[in-house]
């Protein structure tokens, strides 16, 4: 695990390292896994509990989907009870500590899936300047800046049409022809990603991966920096199904803390400059 940490320092010091950020990072903040949201929304819209939720987070997509169906492609009053379920209002940015090492970590750019803004919030409090990029015209904004990107790769909730949510928005998304998808691709080149807020299982993580595998053929995979993601205690099967994706599991557990988010506050300390 040194060397692994050593690795993620110095990917770091050489603007090298990438951290992708899910709903698990923020749990401490009250933020949902997909399964919870579907489960809240299913609540909020007064919808008897289905067999499409048996999926965890693929049943968000179908749920979503439906919901969009009986609205006649109207998402807002969908988008909205998200909101309020999100509460961030309620969140003291400064009582975040995952958040505030996030931003203190110096990354160049940070991609996350979660439509909460308690990433730039961090960086907010913290005075560190940044760049949201969420459209193709802020993609072009970024060239020739050094400000930290911080890139919501399914959409910003004050920018609903951006959204990715439903299970057609995913397919559409497959089609890897989106500014934001090249941005991805080119933005992995050369590069490590850090997933963080993911489980093994989960939707998102497979998705991404399979989206870089696919936009990266024909690269020699010697030349392709390894990448890494967050579990907790992951078994054997896990560990070698990760490594043969090319993703190194790094095992919370190892690290001190009598929580998930304190565990993930003390390996985000590890890598701190002046930790």
């Amino acid at each position: 695990m040194a060397d692994i940490i050593s690795d993620l320092i110095n990917s770091l010091e050489a603007q090298k390292l990438i951290p992708f950020i899910g709903a698990g990072f923020s749990e401490s903040c009250g933020c949902p896994s997909a399964h919870s949201l579907a489960k809240q929304l299913l609540t909020r819209f007064r919808i008897k509990d289905a067999e499409l939720l048996a999926d965890d987070d693929i049943g968000l997509l179908r749920l979503a989907e439906y919901l969009k169906i009986i609205r006649d492609g109207d998402m807002s009053a969908v988008l909205q009870q998200i909101r309020l379920i999100l509460n961030e209002e309620t969140v003291v940015i400064s009582e975040s500590q995952p958040h505030l090492f996030l931003a203190q970590l110096g990354a160049p750019i940070v991609y996350t899936t979660n439509y909460d803004s308690l990433i730039e919030r961090g960086y907010d409090h913290l005075a560190i300047p940044y760049q949201i990029v969420v459209r193709t015209e802020d993609i072009i904004k970024t060239a020739g800046s050094n400000l930290t990107q911080i890139v919501k790769f399914h959409g910003s909730l004050e920018q609903e049409e951006t959204i990715v949510l439903t299970e057609s928005d995913y397919y559409q998304r497959l089609e890897f022809v989106t500014p934001i998808d090249i941005k991805l691709r080119a933005d992995a080149l050369g590069r490590s990603l850090l997933f963080m807020g993911y489980s093994f299982s989960d939707f998102n993580v497979r998705y991404l991966w399979f989206k870089l595998q696919h936009m990266l053929q024909g690269i020699d995979k010697g030349k392709v920096p390894p990448s890494y993601i967050l579990v907790s205690n992951p078994d054997e099967i896990t560990s070698t199904l990760l490594k043969n994706m090319g993703i190194i599991p790094i095992d919370l557990t190892l690290y001190p803390g009598e929580t998930k988010t304190s565990r993930l506050c003390s390996f985000l300390h590890s890598l701190l400059p002046d930790s």
